[in-house]
């Protein structure tokens, strides 16, 4: 585009010289290639430049209080709520012993606190299916439930106890780095605001890969979330320490595929 607009000062610059277009002409063809060049620069930004994508995968080395173990999450469906998308994650993880999770991960755009839960698990032969909840500010929950391909909904004041630190490396994922600073989110301990604190250098294995990974660090006040993000077009989820309800859990990326 940059191209065609300095083409078009040429052709314009060319046609005065040899009197063969008039200056009237030339300048609307001049503001016409400006208005083109804005609103490309215009679509360019808006472009949901971190959108997560069905089929994305992360796997993390998880340590949880005195436990170690690994974890795998991945996008398996993307829905839509009131405008807003809402990403099934399923997880697997392996540490004493075999836990299955879904997941959902609902980004509000016009609410401040974008919301992550549990929805479904299969521990101890328990089940309980399409089952989520999405805090609001006010201090109240939305309950969906899935009935086929549709969701219902009400709501009800927060009570229950849900570890839900799993769906926080898409979360943090999902948003732009000029967000960073002051984002509010929700959690069952509470709401939050994510402070940047610095950058630095961590030294990875990523993919069976060694790398010097630039990060962005970023801390939650309270104080319940550190983590680390990569200082790139894919803000990967390089390091994610966050206290629970018992104990606390560090997942540390070792695999990703993003498509």
């Amino acid at each position: 585009m940059i191209l065609v607009f300095i083409s078009a000062r040429k052709i314009a610059d060319f046609g005065l010289k040899n009197k063969s277009l008039t200056k009237d002409v030339v300048l609307v063809y001049i503001i016409f290639m400006k208005k083109i060049l804005f609103y490309f620069v215009l679509f360019l930004s808006v472009l949901p430049l971190n959108a997560i994508s069905l089929g994305d995968s992360l796997v993390f080395n998880v340590k949880y209080t005195f436990f170690r173990g690994k974890t795998r999450c991945r996008v398996d469906s993307v829905s839509e709520v009131n405008g807003n998308p809402v990403y099934c994650i399923n997880y697997s993880t392996k540490i004493s012993s075999k836990i299955s999770i879904k997941a959902l991960l609902f980004l509000d755009t016009t609410d401040l606190v974008p919301v992550k839960i549990l929805t479904w698990n299969n521990t101890f032969g328990k089940k309980s299916h399409g089952k989520a909840l999405f805090y609001q500010k006010e201090k109240l929950a939305k309950f969906y439930q899935w009935k086929g391909e549709s969701l219902d909904s009400n709501i009800f004041r927060r009570k229950e106890k849900v570890q839900d630190v799993l769906t926080l490396p898409f979360f943090l994922m999902s948003i732009p780095f000029d967000s960073l600073d002051g984002k509010e989110f929700g959690l069952l301990q509470g709401e939050f605001k994510l402070k940047v604190v610095g950058s630095d250098t961590l030294k990875v294995n990523i993919n069976g890969k060694k790398h010097k990974l630039p990060v962005i660090h970023v801390k939650s006040i309270p104080d319940i979330l550190d983590a680390y993000i990569s200082n790139d077009s894919l803000h990967l989820p390089v390091i994610v320490n966050a206290k629970q309800s018992f104990g606390s859990m560090k997942l540390s990326l070792s695999n990703f595929k993003l498509n």
